[in-house]
């Protein structure tokens, strides 16, 4: 009742002087259920959107109506609708509760995405951790193949040994031929 007293006050009130006139009971009928089915789609619209959203699009619904905009509408599908009063009826009203939809889609969307994201983070975490300690299996491979090819203390002292007995005889060898080679020198100068 009191917004069909607000409604009709403001309707007076915006009216220029020479176009008011007394209300009468057609046209008072006819706004008092535009008012109710105003007040049926308002509160579906609040089942159906979440608190936030519908605070934030009641407020611009309100205001519509108070201006006369949707009066038209409202009684249409007062009349003619079955059940009176479905939203989607209404243009004002539908395209306030799309909103509701698109956000439930938009946060369907976003938490599809965040855990694709978060399942993609988890694989790449495996595959560095993966990655690592086959590195690290490579490089513990390594180590061991250059500390089997290292000589021993044995192996170093037999090595050794063996590379003096090598050089000695390289040794002996050399001074051996050179006191050849001297020797004929000594012949040859002998024979000359």
């Amino acid at each position: 009742v009191s917004l069909f007293v607000k409604r009709l006050c403001s309707d007076w009130d915006n009216l220029a002087a020479g176009m008011r006139k007394c209300w009468t009971y057609k046209d008072a009928v006819l706004l008092h259920t535009a008012c109710g089915m105003f007040l049926r789609m308002d509160n579906l619209l609040r089942a159906k959107a979440l608190a936030s959203e519908y605070n934030a699009a009641s407020g611009k619904l309100l205001e519509q109506f108070m201006c006369g905009i949707m009066d038209a509408e409202l009684i249409h599908v007062a009349e003619n609708g079955v059940p009176p009063g479905n939203i989607q009826d209404v243009s004002y009203f539908r395209s306030s509760c799309c909103f509701n939809v698109r956000t439930v889609v938009s946060n369907y969307e976003s938490k599809i995405t965040l855990e694709a994201e978060e399942r993609t983070l988890v694989l790449k975490r495996k595959v560095a951790q993966a990655t690592l300690e086959q590195v690290e299996a490579e490089i513990q491979a390594d180590v061991a193949l250059i500390r089997a090819s290292l000589p021993s203390k044995t192996n170093e002292a037999a090595e050794t040994a063996q590379d003096v007995k090598y050089a000695k005889a390289r040794q002996a060898q050399t001074s051996m031929t050179t006191v050849c080679k001297n020797k004929r020198k000594i012949e040859d100068a002998l024979l000359t």
